[in-house]
């Protein structure tokens, strides 16, 4: 090769594109014999140039035109055999190049366009054996690249595009077995590659992305059992499992085995599936459903009875065997995968008698002349002779969509059509099928049958809407979880405690009974569904036991639940409920009842375990809302009342003012202010000491609140000074709560005789709250230096 290589680069010669400078010299060896020759037939720029061994055999030969090689190229080795030969234009590659071996084997063959390599490169090995095909695009690798073993079986299989490796990558074992495989997007490998023992079983699964490892990586045993399984993201193992021969788990971190094996399920049905769809795509030409691609088989075995209905013919057999590409004994040695050979009719006739999918076969204008035994059975027949000269326009018809059939919507093409329709099974039950057929030609293009296969999705169907349900349920309770957290008020979160319970578990009743602070005993605070005049006895015993036992209580049905035989089924409960107490700190402090499940038929069907577990999690929730409730009121409580007298201090005093003054505004509805100070409370307090101050001003805090009504605000203002709002009072009517303060003061038996002094105020429009307040201060501070225990009221 590296000889050959030099003579092209002695016969190409650099010279001016407009002729040559001069005509080259003839050249010789130093015993005189013809090294190199150049001829001209025409004139000085064309020329032809031969190279002679120094035996005088020729070496090579070519045509200049204007001092670039034009035209053919050839060299020969010593016994005359060509060694290479090929075309050039103007100094340019342009056409077939070949290249042969010293015994005359070709060695390479290939295509020039413009000086890059362009259409089909075939590589052979010293024994002309082909060993690599390889197609060009304008320089660059763009086609299929195959590589072969000496005997012709291909080793590697793969496609490029533009110079680079796209789509599938395929090896092989030298006996033909799937060696690997892996699919690569522009250069970079791409999703799950697969390495096989030379049995054909997996050995390696890895998945790319970019061309780096970033997924799963499998190693399988030769008997399919994992040896190694790893999770690898960015370049780092993240999960690992190791086992050995037996199945058993010898090394794992961090996930359980069970965890690691609901994920290689998951991952196994989702590859096996997706590549029997892409199997599917790629030889129908159409992306079709998941559940279509996995009956592909079926089809194939369908084609092979539609074959032999349609009579292929003795003609079409003999041109079989005499095809110059398949030869009687290549026939002999790949029968197995003949369709039309007797053996692989016997083996698909066995297939679809036997496959638990409906498989049918008609005429052009739907009349049944084949089924399987599943195809009668799921169509309540005993036997196939039953169906066969039916019609399937009387069995595929969609009772949903007003009689739709499936020839009236299949059309004309050859398309897999898939068609869900229900049937009214002949004991009256309902079933869910799935028809995917296709029309069959004849060789001129003309409709002649139909083929197809029939599978009962009803379970699937069933499994699917309960899917969508528990999606819904699961969106409704964390819908119920996020909005919970904004309710600050316990009679809200009761009513959307109950409308959110009821709408998750699908029920007609819900009911939450919780615990009265003055009583201690279970009320019920709120309910749906339940008439308002039921009362609820929280000591019957169905309630009495979960309290008791502080566990949910699930009841399928009560009238043959042996726990309640004797027990009198209160008028709430339906046959089915669920039960489940409200704790805090292992304290019952209320209960949800749910029951009267909804159903699309009105019947009372029960409820069920998923349920309990449901209505658990979210009485958790609801449980600590309200708790929440209760600890926000408490600080909210904390922040507006005097810590010494228990009564508010001065921020409720502002709100409960801004409160007057907005009514006043929007009704005229006048209010009046007391502000009270304690007569020589220096002196008591000097007397007995700060501990008895606090109790005087504790008992005086009380008796103020004794002597106004519940709507009125008493407060402490400041030190011994309090404040009274007088809702709906004028001065004049303000008078009379104050004069019964300054009586009930001086009747009390305090450790000595205490006294109040009263500055009475009215609000009046446009004041200010400190404008009010100013004015009962002045008003006080007259009856203070007007003799003290007394009443002003400010002018």
């Amino acid at each position: 090769m590296k000889k050959t290589a030099l003579l092209v680069m002695s016969c190409i010669l650099l010279c001016p594109s407009m002729g040559w400078p001069q005509t080259p010299k003839d050249e010789y060896y130093p015993n005189g014999a013809i090294k190199v020759d150049w001829h001209s037939e025409y004139n000085d720029s064309d020329l032809t140039k031969k190279e002679y061994y120094p035996d005088g055999e020729l070496m090579s030969e070519a045509a200049y035109e204007d001092g670039k090689i034009d035209g053919i190229y050839r060299s020969y080795g010593k016994n005359m055999n060509i060694l290479m030969e090929g075309n050039y234009d103007k100094g340019v590659e342009h056409g077939m190049f070949k290249e042969y071996s010293e015994n005359g084997f070709i060695l390479k063959e290939e295509h020039y366009k413009n000086g890059k390599r362009d259409g089909a490169q075939k590589i052979y090995d010293m024994n002309g054996n082909l060993y690599q095909e390889i197609e060009y695009e304008n320089g660059l690798m763009h086609g299929p690249v195959i590589t072969y073993y000496p005997d012709g079986v291909v080793e590697e299989a793969s496609h490029y595009i533009q110079g680079k490796i796209s789509g599938p990558a395929r090896f092989y074992y030298s006996t033909g077995k799937l060696k690997a495989e892996s699919d690569y997007d522009h250069g970079l490998r791409q999703g799950v590659a697969k390495e096989y023992y030379e049995s054909g079983k997996l050995h390696f699964e890895i998945e790319f992305v970019d061309d780096r490892v970033d997924g799963r990586f499998i190693e399988y045993y030769e008997k399919q059992k994992i040896k190694k399984w790893d999770m690898i993201a960015d370049g780092k193992i993240i999960e690992h499992k190791a086992y050995d021969e037996e199945g058993m788990l010898i090394e794992e971190w961090p996930l359980s085995a069970d965890e690691s094996e609901r994920r290689l399920e998951h991952a196994y049905a989702k590859s096996f599936m997706g590549a029997t769809e892409e199997l599917f795509r790629t030889l129908t030409g159409k992306k079709v459903g998941m559940a279509v691609g996995a009956l592909l088989i079926v089809f194939l075995a369908i084609g092979v009875f539609i074959g032999n209905t349609l009579s292929v013919t003795a003609k079409q057999d003999n041109a079989i065997e005499q095809s110059p590409i398949i030869t009687p004994d290549s026939i002999h040695k790949r029968k197995e995968f003949n369709l039309l050979h007797p053996e692989s009719e016997k083996m698909y006739r066995k297939l679809v008698e036997t496959v638990k999918s409906g498989i049918f076969m008609s005429d052009v204008n739907g009349s049944l002349f084949y089924v399987n035994n599943t195809f009668a059975q799921m169509f309540g027949y005993k036997t196939k002779q039953e169906v066969i000269g039916l019609n399937l326009n009387d069995e595929f018809k969609c009772i949903d969509h007003k009689e739709k059939q499936l020839l009236k919507v299949m059309g004309d093409s050859n398309d897999i059509y898939d068609f869900q329709f229900k049937y009214r099974m002949p004991n009256s039950t309902m079933a869910v099928l799935s028809a995917s057929a296709n029309r069959v030609f004849d060789e001129s293009g003309k409709p002649i049958g139909l083929q197809g296969v029939v599978v009962d999705i009803t379970e699937k169907n069933r499994l699917e809407k309960d899917i969508l349900n528990e999606k819904r349920k699961l969106e409704s309770i964390l819908a119920f979880f996020e909005d919970i957290d904004a309710v600050h008020e316990l009679k809200t979160l009761v009513d959307f405690s109950v409308n959110g319970i009821a709408d998750i578990l699908e029920s007609y009743t819900c009911i939450i009974m919780l615990e009265d602070p003055e009583t201690h005993v279970l009320r019920m605070q709120g309910a749906k569904g339940l008439e308002s005049q039921i009362q609820i006895d929280y000591t019957d015993s169905i309630l009495a036991r979960v309290i008791r036992t502080k566990k949910p209580l699930f009841v399928e049905n009560i009238e043959y639940d042996k726990r309640f035989q004797k027990a009198t089924k209160p008028l709430y409960l339906r046959r089915s409920f669920v039960i489940v107490p409200l704790e805090y700190q292992d304290r019952v402090n209320g209960i949800i009842i749910v029951t009267d499940k909804r159903s699309r038929f009105e019947i009372d069907i029960p409820f069920n375990e998923i349920d309990l577990k449901i209505l658990t999690i979210v009485a958790g929730k609801v449980s600590i809302a309200i708790e929440n409730i209760k600890l926000y009121s408490e600080l909210n409580l904390q922040t507006v009342i005097d810590p010494i007298t228990k009564i508010y201090n001065y921020r409720l005093l502002s709100e409960s003012l801004d409160r007057e003054m907005q009514r006043f505004d929007r009704e005229e509805n006048e209010f009046s202010v007391l502000m009270m100070d304690i007569d020589d409370f220096k002196s008591y307090n000097d007397t007995f000491g700060h501990l008895a101050g606090d109790e005087l001003l504790i008992s005086l805090g009380a008796i103020f609140n004794a002597q106004v009504r519940k709507m009125d605000i008493v407060c402490r203002y400041a030190g011994d000074e309090f404040c009274v709002v007088l809702t709906s009072t004028n001065t004049k009517e303000a008078i009379s709560p104050a004069e019964k303060i300054i009586k009930a003061v001086a009747q009390f038996a305090f450790k000595k005789p205490v006294t109040v002094s009263i500055g009475v105020a009215g609000y009046e429009k446009g004041m200010t709250k400190k404008e009010l307040l100013s004015k009962a201060d002045k008003a006080l501070y007259q009856a203070k230096h007007a003799g003290k225990n007394r009443i002003v009221v400010s002018s």
